[in-house]
């Protein structure tokens, strides 16, 4: 299995596909090095990539109507972020920063929507996994702010 394809095996989105899938993935998959305190995408961008940590941390952060910075998570390898824009097609939600140096591997939408057409069992097992990851996010959400309006 090739580095990439192994780093995919572990994350949410990825880890229920077989080896031959994963290496599949692992061809349009594009690893990047980032020094520490690099903004990764910025908050209001128009981008669509897909990113997953296996290297380092990043913050991930948006601004208040306020102007207020406020950090929503840290996360880091074996973690992915960018899956709402990557799904809806919209402008960045959040900044993502790294934290220390990172390598992040990066999916860009036109590759994987060439390899899902070509490979649409992937395609639906990666749909799947990352609407179940947003829909989890989500409830800790409506959780989170449970607590808050109580």
């Amino acid at each position: 299995m090739t580095p990439a394809a192994k780093i995919l095996s572990t994350v949410e989105g990825f880890a229920k596909l077989s080896n031959e899938e994963l290496e599949v993935i692992a061809t349009i998959a594009n690893p990047v090095k980032y020094e520490s305190g690099v903004h990764v995408v910025n908050e209001g961008d128009q981008s669509d990539e897909l990113f997953i940590i296996f290297k380092g941390q990043v913050s991930i952060d948006f601004q208040s109507y306020s102007g207020q910075k406020v950090n929503i998570c840290r996360i880091g390898e074996q973690q992915l972020f960018g899956e709402l824009s990557y799904l809806d097609n919209q402008p960045r939600s959040a900044s993502a920063t790294t934290t220390e140096e990172a390598k992040i591997l990066v999916l860009k939408r036109k590759d994987l929507d060439v390899c899902f057409c070509e490979f649409p069992t992937i395609g639906y097992k990666v749909m799947s996994e990352l609407a179940q990851l947003v829909t989890r996010k989500l409830r800790f959400t409506n959780f989170a702010l449970k607590d808050k309006v109580s």
